[in-house]
């Protein structure tokens, strides 16, 4: 074989957009950053986390940005300059004035430690350090090495400020985006270094700081509400007196949701979970913890909390899903408060295999291990689904049962029996469209037009009356009197059955009989006998 014509090795190199791929592109919102450093702190060993962002003044200096961009585009218009000659407002950032900064009580970084281990973009700590656990005992939360780049995703510049247990100086580095994008490659780039004798302001017993700057303004429209629930959702089974996070000063404490039912065991308390163990082909254990939770009927929950979210070790390892539950499933619409929870430390314990999306948002579902645990939710969810339409059916059957104008209502239309029980059971699916409200105008509006035409024979007519109403929830109120019992359906049929054969019998006697000679007058007494609505619909209670 012939030897290569030059004696400089091949070498694998980085280009930069990867700090682009893996910070900018990946973690798109603040929560999600901010979760990622504070997963680091929670690798040191912190007991302590403090997060300082100044809401007021980056919203005010958003208003201003968003201001001047459409002057921009409007003198840029006004002087017939394209529509590109314009910075794009998602892409500008905020002066470098404003900061968020993330400060932990760990053990804190040396320079050397900042060299070998922050800086290494894909460390993965648990292989490097050949364990699980921290110093501590806490479980490593950090897998892939990653979640140092997260900052790219909302600030241009990032500012580590270090100090490790028992150094009397602190070492701050900082990173800035525009600086590293700006080379072809990163495999060794310098990185802007100082050394703070008096420690920076942390403690003696160790600690970082991160400071972000150059803010993005379009990561930077997350309100302070929804950066605490995400945080809090994210380490929801981590205790302050464990592990104490702060936001602006104030302890963030996992949300508890009001819930009203669960599956399975519902006679268990409703927050509590179900021991499960599924085997894979290999014939290994997956143990893990669960519970399909629904929230109140009146308390519907965002799309993007539908679903079951995963846990491993303590943190979020998939955002909420519905997996394959199917729309057409019977109860679908009961995913609206749908909250599952899964607690599967196994996920997160093969140390080669990673089964966690680098984001955080999902697993990796298309593994083939994970696959009988994502037929297994879903196949619960489905049955959650139904299993919890009967509760509310139940209860919708009880409300307007007690209900005094339902029953009013009934009472008035004089409804033979059975026709009158599947009137009660049209209420209660209709109060079940309405989240059980039967006191209002929408639920009786309807349920009137339908008890009318339920004792005139006219269910059809009544649903055209239906769908005239202005706004109504018509495609909902037809599925749900479409949930009639077989035999209610089949008891309709019937009836619609024997109109068809009166207005036969009526047709033929008309084109048969001679009524000037008053011949078959006595058949004519005993069909109206029978069919008593061919004259009047309203004759057809009696």
């Amino acid at each position: 074989m012939t030897s290569p014509p030059t004696t400089d090795a091949l070498k694998f190199r980085v280009a930069s957009h990867v700090v682009e791929d893996f910070g900018l592109n990946l973690y798109t919102s603040l929560p999600r950053v901010l979760v990622e450093f504070v997963a680091n702190a929670h690798d040191a060993d912190a007991e302590k986390a403090s997060i300082k962002v100044d809401d007021e003044a980056i919203a005010a200096e958003r208003k201003v940005m968003r201001l001047a961009f459409e002057l921009e585009k409007a003198e840029a218009a006004k002087n017939k300059m394209p529509p590109d000659s314009v910075m794009p407002l998602k892409d500008r950032v905020l002066p470098d004035n404003l900061s968020i900064s993330i400060e932990d009580t760990g053990h804190g970084m040396s320079r050397s430690d900042l060299r070998d281990k922050f800086l290494i973009a894909g460390r993965r700590r648990r292989l490097d350090e050949k364990r699980l656990r921290t110093d501590n005992g806490r479980i490593i939360m950090g897998r892939k090495g990653l979640g140092k780049l997260a900052g790219f995703g909302v600030a241009h510049r990032v500012q580590v400020t270090s100090r490790k247990d028992g150094e009397k100086h602190a070492t701050m580095v900082t990173l800035d985006y525009d600086e590293l994008v700006r080379h072809r490659l990163v495999d060794e780039m310098d990185v802007p270094e100082e050394l703070i004798s008096d420690g920076g302001g942390l403690p003696e017993t160790g600690g970082t700081r991160i400071v972000l700057s150059r803010l993005v303004y379009e990561a930077m429209k997350s309100r302070s509400a929804t950066i605490a629930n995400e945080i809090a959702d994210h380490f929801s089974s981590i205790l302050p007196e464990e592990f104490e996070v702060k936001y602006n000063g104030k302890i963030i404490e996992p949300s508890m949701r009001e819930l009203y039912w669960a599956w399975p065991n519902p006679e268990l308390p409703v927050r509590g979970m179900v021991d499960k163990t599924l085997l894979t082909e290999d014939g290994d254990s997956m143990p893990f913890k669960y519970r399909i939770r629904f929230t109140p009927r009146k308390q519907s929950l965002p799309a993007s909390e539908r679903g079951v979210r995963v846990y491993a070790h303590r943190r979020l390892a998939a955002t909420p899903s519905l997996l394959e539950v199917r729309t057409g499933i019977h109860g679908f619409r009961n995913t609206e408060y749908l909250d599952g929870v899964v607690e599967a430390d196994f996920i997160d314990e093969d140390v080669r295999t990673d089964y966690i999306a680098t984001d955080r948002q999902s697993l990796r579902w298309e593994v083939a291990q994970l696959g009988k645990l994502k037929e297994f939710l879903s196949t619960e969810m489905t049955t959650a689904c139904a299993e919890f339409q009967k509760v509310i059916d139940k209860d919708n059957e009880e409300s307007t049962k007690k209900d005094v104008f339902t029953q009013s209502l009934l009472d008035k239309s004089n409804l033979p029996k059975h026709r009158r029980q599947v009137a009660n059971r049209v209420a209660a699916l209709l109060a079940g469209t309405y989240a059980g409200n039967v006191e209002g105008k929408e639920y009786r509006t309807q349920l009137e037009i339908f008890v009318n035409g339920l004792s005139q024979g006219d269910i059809l007519g009544a649903l055209r009356k239906l769908a005239q109403i202005p706004n109504p929830k018509f495609p909902e109120v037809v599925e749900r009197i479409t949930e009639l019992t077989e035999r209610e359906i089949a008891d309709f049929m019937k009836y619609v059955e024997g109109r068809l054969e009166g207005i036969e019998a009526l047709r033929k006697l008309y084109t048969s009989a001679d009524f000037k000679k008053a011949k078959n007058e006595d058949e004519l007494h005993l069909l109206f006998e029978r069919n008593p609505w061919l004259l009047d619909t309203s004759f057809s209670q009696y």
